[in-house]
């Protein structure tokens, strides 16, 4: 426990949160998930895709006209990466995304060895879309709203 005042520090974070269809976005709720932007800037095409007025620095919100098309197009994302069998076919999936060559600086950064294990980055990445399936499959079983909003 952290006693005294202090700034949550929401920054290059993407925020998901379902809610009731009728409910507005509330900001950092207990059932939010989040998600580094440079990670999210892989699906960014994704999101775009399916509602046209997705905006990063606002709460954009995928109802039922909206999460289909968003399932869709993460199972197209899903199988992309999925048949990816080699370093230089993951590489250049990466760099054809949006912010991809900067996804690789920070894995660069963080992995210098990160070739050699390449392997291991396209399936958390594969993790990350599978959990977003997921989380759209439950909107659309549940007839629930997803929010999105970048910091």
């Amino acid at each position: 426990m952290r006693i005294g005042l202090f700034r949550m520090e929401l920054q290059n974070l993407v925020e998901f949160s379902i809610t009731r269809s009728n409910e507005p976005f509330i900001t950092c709720s207990s059932e939010s998930l989040f998600l580094d932007e440079p990670v999210f800037d892989l699906f960014l095409s994704c999101f775009e895709k399916s509602n046209k007025l997705f905006d990063y620095n606002e709460p954009t919100k995928y109802n039922t006209r909206k999460i289909f098309p968003l399932l869709n197009e993460l199972k197209s994302f899903e199988k992309e990466i999925e048949s990816l069998k080699s370093q230089d076919s993951f590489t250049d999936f990466l760099k054809k995304k949006s912010m991809g060559l900067q996804f690789l600086e920070h894995v660069e950064k963080d992995d210098p060895n990160w070739k050699v294990n390449w392997k291991k980055y396209r399936q958390e990445i594969t993790d990350v879309c599978q959990k977003f399936i997921s989380l759209v499959n439950r909107c659309c079983t549940e007839d629930k709203v997803l929010w999105v909003k970048g910091y």
